[in-house]
């Protein structure tokens, strides 16, 4: 999904010590060490957030969408959190 700046903040803010350090991936080999927006290439007024860990002996960056890690970490996914509370 994508965000506004105000939302992108206060989704960072919430999700924050709710989601660092739990595991990104289902084999349990990755834990979240950020959260991290960035914006669209298209539209510079909207953003995006992802769940990071480490980068792999690639170099590659792991992620996954703020809302899927939300789900898979049964905590209420942004769209909830936005409607309730800006």
């Amino acid at each position: 999904m994508i965000y506004s700046l105000t939302e992108v903040k206060y989704l960072i803010e919430y999700y924050s010590p709710l989601m660092l350090g739990n595991y990104l991936d289902k084999e349990k080999i990755f834990k979240i060490k950020f959260l991290k927006f960035d914006q669209l290439e298209n539209d510079r007024s909207r953003y995006l957030i992802r769940a990071c860990t480490k980068r792999d002996w690639r170099g590659f960056l792991l992620f996954k969408e703020i809302s899927s890690i939300a789900k898979e970490l049964d905590l209420p996914s942004p769209e909830i959190i936005l409607s309730n509370d800006i």
